[in-house]
């Protein structure tokens, strides 16, 4: 690799290194703010939602490499263009193609890894994370009730309680339970307490000397009423986990599957045409977005060889405006396709198709250009030179 190579990598290396950083930690904040409220309410270990969280890291790599590399370049680059060290290459007689066989090198690289990532590793850690989720965190059953609260984990039951005993017992209890659609019961009870079986997916709950009441929203005017010494209520606990699943769904499959739900897809598409889209769907962005990193080549040569004043932050603030039209577009078109609107082909590829078209635009357009103001430059150097030596 000749100097002039490695000096154009070692800017775009680091750019592309802290543009990394910044999309995944952009991209992981929002996947904890989503699942807080699940770690939360679920009182999910810390261990555990360690496992959750590193399992969605090779999805959150895979969207943000091509990203990043489109950051890269032209972080890099504007460095260069705002110390006029481009500039000086135009003097020297480079032109736009100089830095694009480095780019091209260091985008087939990221192509390769980001492939990788989207053909097995991201699946196969999207079915690991999913696993987790109804595993250890979405069957995960905390019943802690605490005095002063309405506690609605239990299913059809809301409880109540006013304090606990030393030994836990509950003291002034309130449950709140559904019938049908038009009948409800009230308990009252003086002490209370639950018994928990997890792995039978069954609870007990045990209440003393209190009354029921019945209620019918059709008679309004009749309460049926009944006092007990002891009572023994069972809850069903499965019910909590009852659209918990572990099939495999596109996101959670391999290339090689993809491939075969795709065969079979073809042959049922008449009778379900839905989840042949979705494969279908899921099949091209697996395609597309690593096609991306080398169609950001064209792109960032192309831009990054034109002045651009304010250094690298300039470089990234036009990072961002693109890297927003393209997620917006793949966003967009993937609701289209699901929807039938568009074809899966079409809406996966058309902003990468976008991007290529924009790309040779501005590459060839700052050839052009470039080729022109060097050709000046040379003949003014060469008639300043020629004054000179007759003087």
């Amino acid at each position: 690799m000749k100097v002039l190579d490695r000096y154009f990598l070692k800017e775009i290396i680091p750019s592309f290194l802290l543009a990394l950083s910044f999309i995944i930690f952009l991209l992981f904040m929002n996947q904890v703010f989503y699942l807080a409220e699940i770690f939360i309410s679920k009182n999910v270990p810390f261990l555990i939602v360690l496992k959750v969280l590193f399992y969605l890291l090779p999805s959150i790599i895979a969207l943000a490499f091509p990203l990043a590399f489109m950051a890269g370049v032209l972080g890099g680059l504007a460095r260069l263009s705002s110390d006029r060290e481009i500039d000086a290459l135009k003097v020297l007689g480079f032109t736009p193609g100089k830095i694009l066989k480095p780019l091209f090198v260091l985008g087939l690289v990221f192509w390769l890894i980001t492939t990788g990532f989207t053909f097995w590793l991201t699946p196969a850690a999207n079915y690991r994370w999913l696993q987790t989720m109804v595993n250890s965190v979405l069957t995960r059953i905390s019943l802690a009730v605490e005095p002063g609260l309405f506690i609605e984990s239990l299913p059809g039951k809301v409880i109540f309680i006013q304090g606990k005993e030393r030994d836990e017992t509950w003291r002034n209890v309130f449950v709140y339970q559904l019938k049908e659609d038009d009948k409800f019961q009230i308990t009252l009870s003086r002490t209370g307490q639950l018994s928990l079986a997890p792995e039978k997916k069954e609870a007990w709950l045990y209440l003393e000397d209190g009354q029921n009441y019945g209620f019918d929203l059709k008679l309004p005017e009749v309460v049926l009423v009944n006092s007990f010494q002891k009572l023994v209520q069972a809850v069903d606990l499965s019910r909590i986990t009852r659209n918990s699943s572990l099939e495999k769904k596109g996101r959670e499959k391999n290339i090689k599957e993809l491939l075969e739900d795709r065969i079979r897809g073809k042959q049922e598409a008449s009778t379900k045409p839905e989840l042949f889209r979705l494969t279908e769907v899921e099949l091209h962005k697996r395609l597309s977005l690593p096609a991306t990193c080398l169609i950001f080549v064209f792109l960032g040569a192309g831009l990054g060889w034109r002045k651009w004043r304010g250094g690298r932050l300039t470089g990234y603030a036009l990072s961002v405006v693109i890297l927003l039209v393209y997620y917006g577009l793949l966003v967009v078109g993937e609701e289209a396709a699901m929807k039938g609107k568009l074809s899966p082909a079409l809406a996966m590829w058309c902003p990468n198709l976008l991007i290529l078209i924009s790309g040779l635009f501005f590459y060839f357009t700052s050839y052009r250009v470039e080729s022109g103001r060097v050709q000046k430059i040379y003949y003014q150097i060469k008639e300043i030179k020629t004054r000179w030596l007759r003087k």
